[in-house]
């Protein structure tokens, strides 16, 4: 059953459909089904069935979310010794990833305010490994009309158009405002609800932040202040849309059971980290990827088919070659015991 479930999609993917998936990864900001469906001349309960279809096929689409602009950054710790028993524990971290033969990954998406605090509290309690700081986040963006193949219902993995992608590439970095967006209850509580779900209305929002505050689940400062539609709205076009907190939508595809996740970590000369991540990212196999503010160093979370492992480890070994990349490491993580949290937006405030 589950290995069904991880073709669904590759077996469904049609042309129309890699054509709504471009139009709503390629649209700036938060786009509305009504002007998806203008802009592409559908009917919009006809965008919205194939919408359902695709979400039905495992394909989640998912707001991307301008971290960099909350001033949150991701902080990675590498050990190479697994200490069997050990419970890492922490308000920001969203990830603890045993790693094969031995070793875990513990990443944390953390305020800038908040990260020497979170790295003493590593100290105290004994955690050991190298550290890491990424500034940026590339959401996964999926270019298939690159890398899938109608006709055979298959990804191809064309690495050599992946290798001239990273060397043609421009200089790629997330823009982050001169100053730290400034952000309230609402506003977090929006984003978390839009964050998994893009496509939900400003009404539906309201009524869950009216419920959820009722119910003691979310707190408004005051805590007199009524919740209404159109504060919330409000609180969507100001705060949300107009100072960027959200950049536009991707998706998320599910990778097949028995493809082998690894973490790449790579370290390049000063911005060639944003150019590998951004490249990357567009690959079907890529979940997300990092890299620093110096753009030196840089990490991808791929999905690979193990038939397709020889062909990524000869790309990163070309990009060392010639000169784009200085050194690179792959672990290989043991996806079935990966403990991933939901972390609450509450966490910011």
């Amino acid at each position: 059953m589950r290995g069904r479930r991880g073709r669904e999609i590759y077996d469904k993917l049609s042309y129309s459909f890699i054509e709504i998936i471009e139009k709503i990864q390629g649209t700036p900001g938060l786009p509305t089904i009504t002007s998806l469906a203008e802009d592409m001349g559908l009917h919009v309960s006809t965008l919205w069935r194939r919408v359902k279809t695709l979400h039905e096929s495992n394909v989640v689409f998912m707001a991307d979310i301008n971290y960099s602009g909350l001033g949150i950054k991701r902080m990675l710790v590498l050990s190479k010794n697994l200490r069997k028993g050990k419970r890492y524990d922490s308000p920001f971290l969203e990830l603890e990833a045993p790693l094969i033969p031995k070793g875990v990954l513990l990443q944390y998406a953390v305020p800038a305010d908040k990260m020497q605090s979170v790295i003493e509290s590593l100290s105290k309690e004994e955690v050991e490994g190298d550290i890491y700081v990424f500034d940026n986040y590339y959401h996964s963006k999926p270019n298939l009309r690159a890398y899938y193949d109608v006709l055979d219902r298959t990804v191809k993995p064309r690495w050599d158009y992946l290798l001239e992608t990273v060397k043609a590439s421009e200089f790629q970095r997330i823009v982050t405002p001169k100053r730290r967006i400034k952000y309230d209850e609402i506003d977090l509580f929006i984003l978390e609800q839009i964050e998994s779900n893009p496509f939900l209305s400003m009404r539906e929002i309201a009524s869950r932040l009216q419920e959820a505050v009722s119910k003691g689940r979310w707190k408004i400062e005051p805590e007199y202040s009524n919740v209404t539609y159109s504060r919330v709205r409000r609180h969507f076009l100001n705060h949300i849309i107009g100072r960027g907190m959200v950049t536009g939508v991707h998706i998320k595809l599910s990778h097949r059971p028995e493809n082998l996740d690894i973490v790449l970590l790579y370290k390049t000369h000063s911005q060639a980290a944003h150019r590998i991540s951004s490249a990357l990212a567009e690959h079907p196999y890529t979940d997300y990827a990092l890299s620093d503010e110096d753009g030196t160093t840089g990490l991808a979370w791929v999905s690979v088919p193990p038939q397709e492992i020889r062909g990524l480890l000869d790309l990163l070994d070309t990009l060392q070659k010639e000169g784009i990349v200085l050194e690179w490491e792959g672990y290989i993580v043991d996806k079935y015991n990966v403990s991933r949290r939901k972390i609450s937006y509450r966490n910011y405030l």
